[in-house]
């Protein structure tokens, strides 16, 4: 795996620098040391972010690292919605890394067999309207069982 990660940070390294720190483009600090300077200080603020590998690869723990490193509180919530794992697996997992969960962050377990894009993103955003909920972990779409990305578009699309 520290190969496989060696491999992605010397990839992101050599990208360019867009110069976004410059125009004050503001941006979310992962909390994963050395990983916000290879990404030009961090994930830009309102972007969407997909973490991907393969199984074993670390992806959970690294999401789970990055959204839990912010400080939530009562003007600024996050959000947990999983479809492979319920709220205490996710609590120990938490605990685990002594990864900090607070009260500003609600956990939501959907069963894969409950999902359907309208409810999903419905629920979803009712979520966000009525608590002031500005980052949102999903964890995992593979979890809801495509085979394709042609399956995910149709899923996405409604």
């Amino acid at each position: 795996m520290n190969k496989q990660m060696n491999a992605y940070l010397k990839v992101l390294q050599n990208l360019p620098d867009t110069g976004n720190k410059k125009a004050g483009i503001k941006r979310i600090k992962t909390g994963v040391p050395g990983f916000d300077e290879v990404i030009n200080g961090g994930y830009i603020d309102g972007s969407i972010v997909v973490i991907s590998g393969g199984m074993g690869s670390g992806k959970t723990t690294f999401s789970f690292q990055t959204f839990l490193s912010r400080k939530f509180n009562s003007k600024e919530k996050g959000l947990i919605v999983s479809f492979e794992e319920e709220k205490s697996a996710i609590e120990n997992l938490c605990d685990s890394f002594n990864f900090e969960l607070n009260s500003n962050v609600s956990i939501r377990y959907i069963p894969p067999a409950n999902v359907y894009p309208e409810g999903l993103f419905r629920e979803i955003s009712e979520s966000i309207s009525t608590g002031k909920i500005k980052h949102i972990l999903i964890n995992s779409l593979s979890g809801l069982g495509f085979k394709t990305i042609e399956e995910y578009n149709d899923f996405i699309k409604g």
